[in-house]
């Protein structure tokens, strides 16, 4: 079963990057967390860097990959034709254009993951994040 659509693999993998980051912050600063699995600590960070990485790939990869792109036909040439650079093209690459003239873009398919757009995932792992955070601030006030 295929869980992503062109790159929202890139989206799951940001949960990678987000445990080096959380992990990377815990050592780095002497966090007061155990490391273990199920502490909220770590799970908070962890979503919180997944949701940065993933901002930044919203940012400055989708952005590019995901934007519409001119549509072209490839027409064969009846004589090839030596060009200014010394290659003799036997196809003619052309725009298509509407009756306005205007070039007919393709939209491709969004990216996603678990088919929800990979601009929301964001907003779903830092909803995460406030989860664990919710759970840290309990643990701290309860003394658990």
């Amino acid at each position: 079963m295929i869980i992503w659509r062109r790159w929202g693999i890139l989206s799951f993998l940001a949960i990678g990057v987000g445990t080096g980051l959380a992990f990377g912050l815990i050592a780095l600063f002497c966090l007061p967390s155990s490391g273990r699995v199920g502490d909220p600590l770590v799970g908070a960070l962890v979503c919180a860097g997944a949701g940065l990485v993933n901002w930044a790939l919203v940012r400055w990869v989708y952005s590019r990959t995901d934007r519409p792109r001119p549509v072209t036909v490839t027409r064969r040439i009846a004589e090839p034709h030596r060009q200014g650079n010394g290659s003799d093209p036997t196809e003619l690459v052309l725009p298509v254009v509407d009756e306005f003239g205007r070039p007919v873009m393709a939209q491709p398919p969004p990216s996603a993951l678990f088919f929800i757009p990979v601009q929301y995932v964001t907003f779903v792992y830092l909803a995460m994040a406030d989860i664990f955070a919710v759970a840290v601030i309990t643990g701290l006030v309860t003394g658990a």
